[in-house]
């Protein structure tokens, strides 16, 4: 009789990978969470802020490590018992050092590679980059490799039976943005939908953002008859696939899969410094129209921190919400969108993003790394 038992101590093990990404950017995250879905080895993943929202619960990882990945001493003691052969980083670059100290395999997505003022000292820990499209990438002098945006495809979905209107608002915090403390944007939002409750009296209006943000506004939310809530990145996918129309704060992974799934995007002002710069891409790109935007001349980033430039931005916010004529005006321009995102001007505009953009179903990174190191 033939012994169909396997031996379990020599079945080959799968190789370990550990995985972190901004803690305080939902791009970054959900970008980590789409690479990983298709990654063939054991995932260890390092947790915190806005990163343990959203990948928290995956049965893709086989371990999480819930530390402050901004902190490198941190991240040393709470790894130094675990074993790995690479690492996986989005758009974070607080523990390259010290991977590079421990003599590991450092694979990077930068994210934001449009900024002006990006510092490049952290290429030195990088054995492979990756960069994701966008408008105006800054040159650099480094073996790279461009990929299209890291998400995971929503696939639009025909809803009869009501129309939904998706409001955005993303994570809503980062190190230096605490909503509901030193930032009233969701309450902003809230307002401007609010007044335009006559526009979207057909819809049903669902706002999604992280749990801070969503905590700040429910109740404001609520006497507008809106839906306020936290989503998983999947149940926010699958409410965006049969949504009528996305209304979002001008982020990256919203914007772009919005734009895939091709539902009408209508454009809110900047929460912070690093969708001030993208929104300013997408007026170029014909996205949006201007209107909503504040003035990049009054933010030097080149002499700036970034907590300055935070603070900064913030003033601008708070001086946006107590000002009447000021919300009034974005109100304008919000119902102006309405009209835009029916004209084929933007419908052409749509188009030539996605061509200039690239293929999101293209899984370049993981298979990369499973090609090369699972």
């Amino acid at each position: 009789m033939r012994n169909n038992m396997i031996n379990l101590s020599s079945a080959k093990q799968m190789k370990k990978i550990l995985c972190e990404s901004n803690p305080m950017c939902y791009g970054s995250s959900a970008a980590l969470l789409s690479i990983i879905e298709y990654i063939n080895m054991d995932i260890y993943c390092l947790i915190n802020g806005i990163t343990k929202e959203i990948l928290s619960n995956n049965p893709k990882i086989t371990q999480y490590i819930e530390v402050d990945n901004k902190s490198p001493e941190q991240v040393q003691k709470a790894i130094e018992n675990l074993e790995f052969e690479l690492v996986l980083v989005v758009s974070n670059t607080s523990n390259l050092a010290l991977y590079k100290r421990m003599n590991k395999t450092v694979i990077f997505l930068h994210i934001h590679f449009f900024y002006a003022n990006i510092k490049r000292t952290f290429l030195s820990y990088v054995d492979h980059l990756f960069i994701q499209q966008f408008w105006d990438l800054s040159p650099v002098n480094h073996p790279y490799t461009q990929v299209a945006p890291i998400i995971q495809f929503p696939t639009k979905i025909n809803n009869p039976i009501e129309k939904i209107c998706l409001v955005n608002l993303g994570g809503g915090e980062s190190r230096f943005i605490k909503p509901g403390e030193n930032s009233g944007y969701g309450e902003l939002v809230v307002t401007i939908i609010g007044r335009l409750v006559h526009v979207f009296r057909d819809y049903r209006v669902v706002i999604a953002g992280g749990k801070k943000i969503i905590e700040s506004i429910k109740d404001c939310a609520m006497q507008f008859g809106f839906e306020a809530q936290t989503f998983c990145n999947s149940e926010y996918l699958k409410f965006l696939s049969k949504s009528s129309i996305l209304i979002t704060a001008p982020g990256l992974n919203a914007v772009f899969e919005g734009l895939y799934a091709k539902i009408p995007i209508i454009f809110l002002p900047p929460q912070n410094y690093s969708q001030l710069i993208q929104l300013n891409k997408y007026e170029k790109a014909g996205l949006a129209i201007s209107g909503l935007n504040f003035d990049l001349g009054k933010f030097n980033s080149d002499s700036l921190t970034e907590e300055s430039l935070t603070k900064l931005f913030l003033l601008e916010l708070q001086r946006l919400a107590s000002t009447d004529e000021l919300i009034q005006n974005v109100i304008q321009t919000v119902e102006k969108q309405m009209q835009y995102i029916q004209t084929e001007k933007f419908l052409d505009a749509c188009e030539t993003a996605r061509n200039f953009l690239g293929n999101p179903k293209n899984k370049t990174i993981s298979q990369f790394i499973n090609q090369y190191y699972a």
